[in-house]
């Protein structure tokens, strides 16, 4: 089925109407290994929505600003399916602020205290990634107390720290309801600059910014539903989240 010629007003809008429109093709497709030979993981389009609903719910579960200021949430991460659910829900929930894991701690610190982050996700501690030690040494030093939750391995050695696989599966999967949905016009992301020409800066993407990338990138490329992706780019970077990401996601591609 094509997708309508409606173009949505906001990134779960989009999300909800590819779900409708592709329901159990597959939206992304993980290489878990490629050798000795390849493992991968697939997940559908209705899949990736109820996801992405649990993300919310998980995010409204943990915070509630009493003055009804959108949570921030970042995200040190690699490509792997929990960052599609993370970054699609916490721009749903509020803001997203995906960050390079490659950054210095103090730049890390600078643009998460700009954003005034409330909840900072990370892949949890293993041999191959010292991400979950940088996450851990830079919440320690930010202004603001801010929530960590560890992705896909989970922190064996405190009882402190949450993991995000253990937490979704207790929220439900079902539609949000009206009153938890945002505006065309509110704010998504923090998306970080490259930092050529001094330190990354933090810069702002409404929903309309984000559907609008997407959709120019379905009708410049005519991709639809059967066509695969590759998505080589990190999706802290605009080309791997809105253009190859979610644009990929409105034409109902697999995205690899």
């Amino acid at each position: 089925m094509a997708i309508a010629d409606k173009v949505p007003a906001t990134v779960y809008e989009l999300l909800q109407q590819s779900a409708r429109c592709f329901g159990e093709c597959t939206a992304l497709t993980y290489l878990k290994e490629v050798s000795p030979k390849i493992s991968d993981e697939k997940l559908s389009y209705s899949e990736l929505l109820k996801n992405v609903n649990r993300v919310v719910r998980l995010i409204n579960g943990h915070l509630e600003h009493a003055d009804g200021s959108p949570i921030v949430t970042s995200f040190l991460l690699p490509n792997i399916p929990q960052t599609n659910y993370i970054l699609w829900g916490a721009e749903t929930a509020g803001i997203a602020n995906p960050l390079n894991p490659m950054l210095s701690d103090n730049a890390l610190i600078a643009l998460m205290d700009t954003a005034k982050t409330d909840i900072l996700f990370a892949l949890g501690p293993n041999p191959d990634s010292n991400i979950w030690e940088k996450a851990q040494a830079v919440v320690d030093r930010l202004s603001k107390k801010t929530i960590l939750i560890s992705v896909n391995f989970p922190d064996l050695d405190s009882e402190c720290h949450k993991h995000f696989d253990t937490l979704l599966p207790e929220y439900s999967d079902s539609p949000l309801s009206m009153d938890e949905l945002p505006q065309g016009s509110d704010i998504a992301a923090y998306f970080h600059t490259g930092g050529t020409t001094g330190a990354p800066k933090l810069a702002m993407l409404t929903h309309t910014n984000q559907v609008c990338t997407a959709e120019g990138y379905r009708q410049a490329m005519g991709g639809e539903i059967g066509d695969v992706g590759i998505n080589g780019l990190p999706l802290f970077h605009v080309a791997g989240s809105l253009v190859q990401g979610l644009g990929s996601i409105a034409a109902g591609m697999d995205v690899v």
